[in-house]
């Protein structure tokens, strides 16, 4: 070999060396942005939470129900490849981004996200009767909630000792007709038992029976959903956009005007800064399929005390005590259907239901 080449080789592995032990400086536009967790695959490490790539190549995870957040450093150090750095701790993972969906293969199991490409909507401020609160907006997408009169909801300082609940007090409010609809007792941001089935109550992607061509899943009875748009008055019709347990967005129809197909749930600010409670001592509640992600079950209710039991999505528990507020979330003293163990879990934090009544 002449010297030449020797040179240009030596020159090449310097700078490949560097390039790998940096954790790779290089990034790709298309991973930029917020990603939010589509499909877990059951897993458990980090990143199997809600995403956001930065530009100067930090790695933002958000909190969830199982895990702190957490900011790690990223780099790409090969087609399909990228290193993520924490504490001078690195790990390799692969992923791939095909359209809107990022899949991220990690300590063996793939997780798959959804780029989110549009801004957080303002909330809706409401007329119903709780208090009003004012703060900035959230920073990250997954900090958005949308209860009644919450313009947005900062992320609070937690409390390690919980207090007690405000009175329970339902506050469902009437809507008057819309046009030539009909009354309603809905509201916006309330919740409601599906007690209709068939060809009606197909979730549609707009307001009205015309609409066909965006018809997704079909409602079963008994099933919970959020009122987060409406009502929209179309040929005499009221609609609700809903959102179901399993996360599946759309417009469905409140009545024919005689019969209800929706029966509200009653629903009351429970706790400051949160979504509002639908549960009460005595009621039987479910873990909600989204998040894919068990209830844990406490000795205290706080987040830091010791794990009894695990209820699993669709699990069913019995209400026994409470509710107390504490960690930024609503608690509840519950007893396992399926063990038949006891201790304290949350309805929801963050904005974010976790569990929901049974009808």
């Amino acid at each position: 070999m002449n010297r030449r080449a020797f040179t240009l080789l030596v020159l090449f592995f310097f700078c490949w060396t560097a390039a790998c032990s940096s954790g790779g400086s290089k990034l790709e536009s298309a991973l930029l942005g917020q990603w939010e967790l589509t499909d877990s695959n059951g897993a458990s490490h980090d990143l199997a939470a809600n995403l956001e790539f930065l530009e100067d190549g930090t790695l933002v995870v958000e909190q969830s129900w199982l895990r702190e957040a957490a900011t790690f450093e990223y780099g790409i150090v090969a087609p399909g490849v990228m290193k993520i750095t924490s504490e001078d701790v690195s790990d390799s993972l692969q992923y791939k981004i095909e359209d809107d969906t990022l899949s991220i293969r990690y300590q063996g199991v793939v997780t798959q996200y959804r780029h989110l490409t549009t801004p957080i909507p303002e909330q809706l401020n409401t007329s119903q009767s709780v208090t009003e609160v004012t703060s900035t907006q959230p920073k990250y997408f997954w900090e958005k909630t949308e209860p009644p009169t919450l313009p947005t909801i900062a992320k609070n300082t937690p409390t390690q000792t919980p207090t007690a609940a405000a009175t329970l007090a339902p506050t469902a409010t009437l809507v008057m007709p819309t046009n030539s609809c009909y009354s309603s007792s809905l509201k916006i941001y309330g919740s409601a038992f599906v007690i209709k089935t068939g060809n009606e109550m197909k979730l549609r992607d707009s307001a009205g029976f015309k609409n066909t061509a965006g018809l997704t899943g079909q409602l079963q009875v008994g099933e919970v959903v959020l009122l987060v748009n409406g009502p929209k008055c179309v040929d005499n019709w009221r609609f609700w956009e809903i959102l179901t347990t399993r996360n599946e967005r759309g417009w469905i129809p409140e009545s024919d005007g005689t019969t209800p197909w929706l029966e509200a749930i009653d629903t009351y600010q429970a706790c400051p800064n949160t979504v509002l409670s639908r549960l009460k001592v005595g009621d039987i509640a479910f873990v909600q399929e989204i998040p894919d992600l068990p209830n844990r079950v406490r000795v205290e209710p706080k987040v830091d005390s010791e794990i009894v039991a695990r209820i699993y999505p669709l699990g069913e528990m019995e209400i026994l005590e409470g509710p107390l507020c504490g960690e930024g979330g609503v608690w509840w003293k519950v007893k396992s259907m399926k063990s038949g163990r006891i201790g304290w879990t949350m309805e929801s934090r963050n904005g974010e239901y976790y569990i929901a009544p049974r009808p």
